[in-house]
This record gives structure tokens, C-alpha cells and sequence, in this order.
């Protein structure tokens, strides 16, 4: 498991806030640890749900999945550049955008819904067997006219004729 202090040296080395042999101010990780208990309970509220618990200090060990890491590393650099006028590149933005996408397939699911049997078939929903090829309308003469009342009034003039007599 990785502590907190190392998920937040990745993060300030990616934006160049860290250089290799200095290490941060108390006051630099605090602001981090801060910023990454923000970032990880916004995500708790998005439906991401990685058991992160809140860090109290440098030291505290990330409950989060280690395959995680790699998302916090990257989404707490973006969160972190601003705060030290670091310029955002569209390379981090894309792999923070692909460290993300990959924690939100192995995390969230999306079941296939289940349509009520009282759906016409061809509105989404099928006839049991398979297949939702049948039409959604019902197959009637496109000839046909129908009134409110039930009565049909035919288009064919010829028909038409005959009813009035």
C-alpha cells in the first residue's frame, strides 16, 4: 500500500513542482492532502466508491485499491497545477482522462434494463423470444380511415359511392 505522502510526490513531480532529492514544505502536503481527501470524497458522491479513507497525515497509508493509484496520481497533478500556476498539458489532461475512465469501468456497472411486459413490441422491447423485428404499429389497410366512433371511411371513391346510397 502506498502512503499518502508518496501518491502526493508523484503528483508534484508530474507538474513539476518537485524536483528529484527536495522535499515539500509541510505546508505543500498539507495543501495536497487537503486537496486529495476533497478530490477523492467528490468522487464517493459521483458513485466511484473506492474505500478511501480520509488522510490525516503524510504517513497515512491509501485504502484506496492499488489500481487506483495511478488516477489520484494524475487527477490530483490537474487539481495541484492551478494552485502553483503550473501550465496543463493536453498529455496529462489525457492520461489523468484515461487513469479515470479506467477506475470508472472497473467500478461502475451498468445493467441492461428490464422492460415491462407491458411495452408494445418494437418500442425496446421484444416478444420473448429474441426478437424485436415485429413493427411497433399494428398492420392495418393503409386504405382505411377510422373514425372515434369505430366506423371505417374508405378511400377508394368507388366504395364510397356505394355507402352513400
Amino acid at each position: 500500500m502506498a502512503t499518502a505522502l508518496e501518491i502526493i510526490n508523484r503528483s508534484m513531480s508530474i507538474i513539476g513542482v518537485k524536483s528529484s532529492g527536495v522535499d515539500l514544505s509541510t505546508d505543500e502536503i498539507n495543501d495536497a492532502i487537503e486537496s486529495m481527501n476533497d478530490m477523492m470524497l467528490a468522487l464517493d458522491v459521483e458513485g466511484i466508491r473506492l474505500g478511501f479513507n480520509i488522510v490525516e497525515s503524510s504517513s497515512d497509508e491509501i485504502t484506496a485499491p492499488d489500481w487506483s493509484y495511478g488516477m489520484m496520481k494524475y487527477n490530483l497533478a490537474l487539481l495541484l497545477a492551478d494552485e502553483y500556476n503550473k501550465n496543463v498539458t493536453a498529455s496529462l489532461v489525457a492520461v489523468a482522462n484515461k487513469y479515470m475512465m479506467a477506475v470508472r469501468n472497473r467500478v461502475v456497472n451498468i445493467s441492461q434494463p428490464i422492460f415491462s411486459d407491458t411495452l408494445p413490441i418494437g418500442s425496446g422491447h421484444n416478444n420473448g423470444c429474441g426478437s424485436s423485428s415485429s413493427n411497433f404499429f399494428q398492420d392495418t389497410d393503409s386504405d382505411d380511415l377510422l373514425f372515434g366512433n369505430g366506423e371505417h371511411m374508405l378511400d377508394d371513391e368507388s366504395e364510397q359511392l356505394e355507402l352513400e346510397d
